[in-house]
């Protein structure tokens, strides 16, 4: 583990960490509350009565764990939802449309084959998973590739202001998931990349879902396509947002965001799923036949999966309404705790925390910013440390960077 001589350069004080502005989110204290809201409303017991509230607030713990670096608990603590919401037993995602690779099949390189089929759509979405960073690392490792192809506008959908990214970083007004550190990295790769940000939730006071997703469709096309006919767009989505066609639910008018553009602007979108093929806390979790499609694929990188035909596989709820389904290697922890993918994917190495931020009692959360953020900027990188355990280490890109901590 690299010792964090390249740190040095920090700015290092204790005494003037302790004192240092306080950042605008506050880690330490949102976790705390989420898991203290899930204990109470645990107690209640899995009644039906008590099904909503659990929900939110196991939804509102996953996105405080993986904001604090815990991916694995993130992860765990949907799992565990899904458990419930599935009549509070062990779920098996069983499906009838298991992923195949026959011998007329091809298995690409994700990046590049949504690069090649970019080339002739002027819109590309793409979703993810709110509490799996991971999903982030991939979506600026497709940023960068889309940007080499004159892809210029990135609409997010954590974006709560006008003019998101300012002074070449996130803030922490950017947006709540944006909080997240690799969402964070994410948004700063892209202002080094030169993308244009654009904001395009409506934040409508009561407006209904469908309200909702022609909102989203009509602020793009305002913002974007009303100003520059030829744009080329990458929209970076939560989940059923990318859905091009309506769902098959009771309510035969609701469209997602994607149809909605389709709808409106004839768009030529691109859209694509890494929400279902990924590996979870435990192998019945994981959608039926993911495992053997990755252990026959052999690669050692996110993929898709090509039929014979031309088009490309899509299994799950997404099958027919999305045009691609990215399959993510199986997740794996290092032996210092931290997610492999923040290697591979993301180019971080490892840094020791200095023993002298250790915490002697209780927890304590410690985050690492660029030397030349300001104090409302997303750390780089955040971990959680408990007294008398080991600490697991900060994963950082290049740079140089000082600290701060929060304590309760």
């Amino acid at each position: 583990m690299k010792a964090a001589v390249s740190l040095s350069l920090l700015l290092f004080s204790l005494s003037a960490l302790a004192q240092d502005a306080k950042p605008g989110y506050d880690y330490l204290y949102q976790l705390d509350k989420a898991e203290k809201t899930f204990q109470a409303i645990s107690k209640d017991g899995r009644a039906e009565e008590v099904a909503g509230r659990l929900s939110g607030s196991m939804q509102q713990l996953a996105t405080q764990r993986s904001f604090s670096g815990d991916v694995d608990g993130a992860i765990a603590t949907m799992d565990e939802l899904a458990g419930y919401s599935r009549g509070l037993a062990v779920p098996e995602n069983k499906t009838s449309d298991e992923p195949d690779l026959p011998a007329n099949a091809n298995v690409e390189a994700a990046i590049d084959a949504i690069v090649l089929e970019a080339r002739t759509r002027n819109v590309v979405i793409l979703n993810e998973a709110h509490h799996v960073p991971m999903h982030r690392a991939f979506a600026m490792q497709l940023a960068r590739a889309l940007r080499k192809i004159g892809y210029s506008y990135l609409a997010c959908e954590t974006f709560e202001e006008l003019e998101p990214v300012r002074d070449g970083y996130a803030l922490s007004s950017t947006g709540y998931y944006s909080n997240e550190p690799m969402y964070g990295q994410f948004l700063r790769d892209a202002a080094g990349d030169g993308w244009k940000f654009i904001a395009y939730e409506p934040f409508e006071e009561n407006q209904t879902r469908l309200q909702r997703e022609i909102g989203e469709a009509r602020n793009l096309i305002e913002r974007i396509f009303a100003k520059d006919s030829a744009a080329k767009v990458f929209v970076y989505v939560g989940y059923s947002h990318a859905l091009k066609k309506p769902e098959a639910t009771n309510d035969k008018d609701f469209a997602w965001m994607a149809a909605q553009l389709v709808r409106l602007h004839k768009a030529k979108i691109l859209s694509i799923d890494q929400t279902t093929m990924l590996s979870h806390s435990q192998k019945h979790f994981e959608a039926q036949g993911y495992r053997s499609a990755v252990d026959r694929a052999g690669l050692k990188q996110p993929f898709v999966i090509k039929s014979a035909n031309g088009s490309y596989q899509v299994f799950g709820k997404y099958k027919g309404g999305m045009d691609m389904q990215v399959f993510h290697l199986p997740a794996v922890t290092l032996p210092n705790g931290r997610a492999s993918w923040l290697q591979t994917m993301a180019n971080r190495t490892p840094h020791d925390i200095p023993p002298e931020l250790l915490p002697k009692q209780g927890r304590r959360l410690i985050m690492a910013y660029y030397t030349d953020d300001k104090a409302d900027a997303v750390p780089a990188d955040v971990v959680l440390a408990e007294a008398g355990k080991t600490a697991p280490p900060l994963m950082l890109p290049a740079g140089t960077f000082r600290y701060r901590h929060q304590d309760i």
